[in-house]
């Protein structure tokens, strides 16, 4: 209501507050993980993009025309010290080992999958475009369902694919909408995708079904 002409004390006060909640993140993940109620994920430590620091030349798999530097880039072990360097530092702060890890961007290539199996990564996940862009006969239900990718001599991963229109909503529509009603909307569209599943699928395909809502929180 003030809005302005804040006092040193006043600012003082709000600082205050954010550095209680901040100080409660770690424990309140490390309880929920512990109560069952919680899968944690990773991220690489840098926040690279992988893809990338593999090999540039990757990016004429998804933009045939895409102008690239002179000279090919590869750092397969930057890469892998990314992402092991990630998990040390996870399990260090939350005392357990994370099975699951969000590629920054969401960025993933077979190369990177290669790689996050070989680092005894269980699962990662990025956008349903990818999916989309990757599967020649895709349907709309599809990117509810995880794939698990096999190769010869070495680990499946298991992938998910963020419902983008969701993730979406969350991250920059809902924030305009009064709070009850943006709930409402978003348990609306939950139920309007289980009725698309169990149309296209039947109903036993519930039992599989996963809608990722996947947001990256600013820094």
């Amino acid at each position: 209501d003030k809005a302005r002409d804040f006092t040193e004390q006043e600012k003082q006060l709000v600082l205050s507050h954010h550095k209680m909640l901040m100080r409660s993140v770690v424990p309140t993940m490390r309880q929920l993980y512990t109560l069952g109620q919680a899968e944690l994920s990773v991220t690489p430590l840098y926040h690279p993009i992988l893809p990338l620091l593999l090999d540039t030349d990757v990016a004429r798999e998804a933009t045939p025309n895409v102008t690239l530097p002179q000279h090919r880039y590869r750092q397969e072990q930057d890469a892998e010290w990314q992402v092991r360097r990630g998990q040390q530092v996870f399990a260090e702060v939350m005392h357990c080992s994370a099975k699951g890890m969000w590629c920054s961007e969401g960025a993933v290539s077979n190369e990177v999958l290669r790689l996050l199996a070989q680092c005894d990564v269980k699962w990662t996940a990025t956008d349903e475009h990818v999916l989309r862009n990757s599967k020649k006969d895709y349907t709309s239900v599809d990117k509810y369902f995880p794939y698990i990718v096999r190769e010869e001599r070495r680990q499946p991963i298991t992938l998910f694919f963020r419902d983008h229109a969701l993730s979406d909503a969350i991250g920059f529509e809902y924030q305009h909408w009064n709070a009850h009603d943006a709930a409402k909307d978003f348990v609306r569209r939950l139920h309007e995708i289980r009725e698309e599943i169990v149309q296209e699928r039947g109903e036993h395909a519930l039992d599989d079904a996963v809608v990722p809502v996947i947001l990256e929180i600013g820094r």
